[in-house]
């Protein structure tokens, strides 16, 4: 019979005759099929049932042998996605699949080892380099797009990469110090927050811009410090504290500073305007704030009383040296020998007490009616042979002297009796008119910016030559400025 021979060639040539893909069976535009079949080359089909599978093979096997390893070719440029493979019978002729996986890029039928390298930040000859063989550029990435890149992260290529976002983020300028904060690179504003915002190495270093209020340096941004007088206006400031990180505070645009007399200004922030000290000068000569020192030493030329020295003595001991007394607030204390004569005369030393305003102010004695309350107690004691011997209560009359903060003299100032002066009976002294039992023996300018007040004495012994005595100078509670 030759049935079974017809039938062969039959079903020989049914194999061997595509399938129409716009009929029943053609696979979605998706490639999937419906009621459990399977797509192969773009029609449905059942392997090993009906409707037949054109390539696929049956069991895992073609004829009795291995399929065959394709690789899709979605861009049917002749090379193979090696990520997606299938096995076949033979090669699918309405779909696109290559015998090889040498495609690097199955979007873009341009890429591929055969491909030609152009400049465009891509390997375009699937060799593993891109833009090989051109004039190639350093890119870095900016993964924040504030236009620097981080310098770990480049690239060689000729021209910036892009990547799947469409955006560039590879720029030819390297330097950002923080790669993921876009408001942080070279230049960029301080910002008060412990990191170095413009990558210069310092974190919120001086000249710091306020870049939360855009626009408006932060110096310039208006705040109130809670403080008296001058010191309640301020400006925002980033500030270091005492744990080493930074913050905005209102720092005052003025520091508290000497009172000037009749400004009406709180310049000392104590809440009071035209006030002492600053104003007036201290009320205690004996003033916690200010500076004191207490010194003897020799005045060439002088051979009376300290009258009429014609200068301020602090700067002739700080050039030629001197004798440091005790100064033990409110008195100070020295021992010395005497050399006097039968009639009084010729002191061997002068003893100087001084009081400079603190810090670099000066006090404002200008302001009318001020007067100084120069009460002092005072004690000698001299070493005799087999005891002890003191004279009477008496000092060579005191000096007083106004200097300036070059030490130049303003005002001096001494008792009008010419004599000796009992300390606690001295008189009020008017610094504007002296007068009242004062003289005024030296003038020489304003008196607005006077440093130091500088009080010179020395101890008087009649009849007594070549004698150590001990001498205790102490300030009366009310000795001060009025």
């Amino acid at each position: 019979m030759k049935w079974p021979l017809i039938l062969s060639a039959v079903l020989a040539s049914a194999c061997l005759k595509p399938f129409a893909v716009d009929a029943l069976y053609a696979c979605a535009d998706d490639g999937k099929c419906s009621d459990g079949m399977t797509c192969d080359d773009g029609v449905c089909c059942r392997p090993g049932a009906t409707p037949a599978c054109p390539t696929l093979p049956i069991d895992g096997r073609c004829d009795g042998k291995s399929p065959d390893t394709f690789f899709e070719d979605r861009d049917n440029d002749g090379f193979g996605n090696p990520a997606v493979s299938r096995g076949f019978c033979h090669a699918p002729v309405r779909t696109t699949w290559a015998a090889n996986d040498k495609d690097c890029d199955d979007t873009k039928n341009t890429v591929k080892p055969t491909g030609v390298e152009v400049c465009n930040g891509r390997d375009d000859n699937c060799d593993g380099v891109i833009d090989n063989g051109l004039s190639l550029s350093t890119w870095y990435l900016d993964g924040d797009h504030d236009g620097f890149g981080a310098p770990d992260a480049s690239v060689r290529s000729c021209v910036p990469i892009p990547l799947d976002d469409g955006g560039t983020d590879y720029v030819a300028r390297a330097g950002d110090c923080f790669p993921d904060d876009a408001l942080a690179f070279p230049g960029s504003k301080e910002r008060c927050n412990n990191l170095d915002d413009n990558c210069n190495g310092q974190a919120d270093e001086g000249n710091f811009s306020d870049a939360y209020n855009e626009g408006e340096p932060a110096d310039s941004k208006s705040c109130g410090t809670g403080l008296k007088g001058e010191c309640a206006p301020g400006n925002t400031r980033c500030v270091r504290s005492v744990n080493t990180l930074y913050s905005l505070q209102c720092v005052p645009r003025q520091l508290p500073r000497s009172e000037v007399c009749g400004d009406a200004l709180d310049s000392d922030c104590d809440g009071a305007t035209d006030n002492a000290p600053g104003c007036g000068g201290p009320v205690s000569l004996a003033e916690a704030s200010a500076t004191f020192g207490a010194v003897r030493l020799k005045v060439p030329g002088l051979d009376t009383a300290p009258a009429n020295l014609g200068r301020c003595l602090l700067p002739q001991y700080q050039a030629d040296g001197g004798r440091p007394m005790s100064w033990l607030n409110p008195s100070w204390v020295t021992t010395n020998s005497l050399s006097a004569t039968a009639n009084d005369s010729a002191p061997y030393e002068v003893h100087l007490w001084w009081a400079e305003a603190p810090g670099d102010d000066v006090w404002d004695l200008s302001r009318a009616n001020g007067s100084l309350e120069l009460a002092l107690q005072q004690n000698q004691i001299g070493a005799i042979t087999g005891g002890f011997w003191q004279p009477a209560s008496k000092l060579h009359q005191p000096v007083v002297n106004l200097c300036d903060k070059a030490g130049q003299l303003i005002r001096q100032y001494r008792p009008s009796n010419g004599g000796f002066v009992v300390a606690a009976d001295l008189p009020s002294l008017k610094i504007a008119t002296a007068g009242s039992g004062w003289d005024q023996t030296a003038s020489n300018g304003s008196l607005d910016k006077i440093r130091r007040i500088e009080i010179v004495v020395s101890n008087r012994s009649p009849g007594l030559t070549d004698q150590t005595v001990t001498m205790t100078l102490k300030f009366a509670a009310d000795a001060g400025f009025r």
